[in-house]
Formats: C-alpha cells, sequence, structure tokens
C-alpha cells in the first residue's frame, strides 16, 4: 500500500477510533482480571466482525469550479479505488479477527470465561494483527519469557499506534497444551523499558531507566500468595 494510501487510512482511524473500544492508555500500568479483559477483547473484537459501517476517505475539500475536469474525474476514479483497497483490507481483518472469536475463546454456560493459544507462536501472529483499527499497518510486537513458581509466563508486547508511543502488555501462562491470557495493561511509553522477576517481593517489576511504571504481583498473575 502507497504511502498516500496509508496516510489517508490513518487519518480516517483516528477521526472514529471512538467506535473501537480500545482501553484509555495511561502513563504507568493498571493490571485487569483475567475475566475483564477476556470479556472486553471478546467484545472488541465482536464489533470489529460485526461492523459494518462503509468505509469513505474524506478528502481536502476543494471548489469543483476550481478543478479541471482532467483533476476532477482523476480524483473521482482515484477516490473509488481507495475505498475499494480499504474496505478489502477490513473484510481480511473481519475474517482473521473471526477464526478466532471462533476458536480461542472459552465458553462455559453461554459467557466467555478464557482466552488462549496452542503455542506462542500463534500468540505472537495474533498480536500482529491486534489493533484499534482494520485499517492500521500489522502491530510490531515482541516478548519476554519467565518461569515463576514452575510456571511458564510469555508476555505480549504490542506496539500498534501510530504516532502515540502507546504499548499493550498480554500476560500468558502455559496451562497443559494450552497458553491462556491472564492480565493485560496499556501505557504511554516514551522510554525504553525492561522487565524482571523479583521472587522476593513476588512480582514481575516494569521499569524505565529512571522509574518503575507498573508491577505485576504473583497473586494476580498466578493465585500465589
Amino acid at each position: 500500500m502507497g504511502k498516500k494510501i496509508i496516510l489517508l487510512s490513518l487519518l480516517f482511524i483516528f477521526s472514529n477510533i471512538h467506535t473501537y473500544s480500545q482501553p484509555l492508555f495511561t502513563e504507568d500500568l493498571h493490571w485487569k482480571q483475567q475475566k475483564e479483559v477476556v470479556t472486553e477483547l471478546y467484545e472488541s473484537m465482536r464489533h470489529l466482525v460485526n461492523d459494518t459501517t462503509p468505509v469513505i476517505v474524506e478528502y481536502h475539500k476543494q471548489n469543483f469550479s476550481e478543478m479541471s475536469l482532467y483533476d476532477l474525474f482523476n480524483r473521482i476514479f482515484k477516490r473509488q479505488k481507495i475505498d475499494k483497497q480499504l474496505t478489502l483490507q477490513k473484510q481480511i481483518r473481519q475474517n482473521e479477527t473471526k477464526n478466532y472469536l471462533d476458536s480461542n475463546f472459552v465458553f462455559v454456560d453461554n459467557y466467555v470465561v478464557g482466552f488462549g493459544f496452542k503455542n506462542k507462536s500463534q500468540i505472537t501472529e495474533w498480536g500482529k494483527n491486534l489493533n484499534i483499527s482494520p485499517f492500521m499497518p500489522y502491530s510490531a510486537v515482541h516478548s519476554a519469557e519467565f518461569c515463576i513458581k514452575d510456571n511458564n509466563i510469555y508476555i505480549l508486547i504490542v506496539n500498534g499506534c501510530s504516532g502515540i508511543p502507546c504499548i499493550s502488555f498480554y500476560v500468558f501462562k502455559e496451562n497443559g497444551d494450552i497458553w491462556e491470557l491472564q492480565t493485560a495493561s496499556q501505557a504511554i511509553l516514551k522510554e525504553q523499558f525492561s522487565i524482571r522477576v523479583d521472587n522476593n517481593q513476588k512480582k514481575i517489576i516494569f521499569e524505565t531507566v529512571l522509574m518503575e511504571i507498573g508491577e505485576l504481583s504473583f497473586e494476580l498473575l498466578l493465585g500465589l500468595k
């Protein structure tokens, strides 16, 4: 996709960002309980799949009387082409998301209670497709792995914003042959950060060179006291 199409896509996204259920980003980390994060994730993805809003890109308004006949037809056909491309991208993202809805969520008595993957590679691929809008380019993803109290932990780090230094963290725990989502958080991080385990304090610490930006307790993550 060319630079012009990407720019128009971003303008469309930020003018319609309220239609998606992306949580508000803050300057530090606030971790959600498993039930809350799984429910919010399911509703957000379901909203994307069911979204039938037409893809229409607004261009800089110009008086038609100031345009030549060539410029007028060129704008009309170029707009149709870009709208068609964006619509196709949206449909592809919706189909990918529907596959996750059908295959990766766990239900009990018609209530969503879990979200997981069979391996870490699947988690990473999901993270690349996770974003505030189906029109954004694929997200940049990183990960960190730890073994805490004999539990394998996989932290997916998603940088999916454009022009905003926002990061999403999704923490998975291996349970048998499934990696289950345990908690998640989002934050605006303008500096490089690191993640380390403090076994004495029983928590995972997220920090920059100058300060701690958040911590995830073993109690919340594993249910340990």
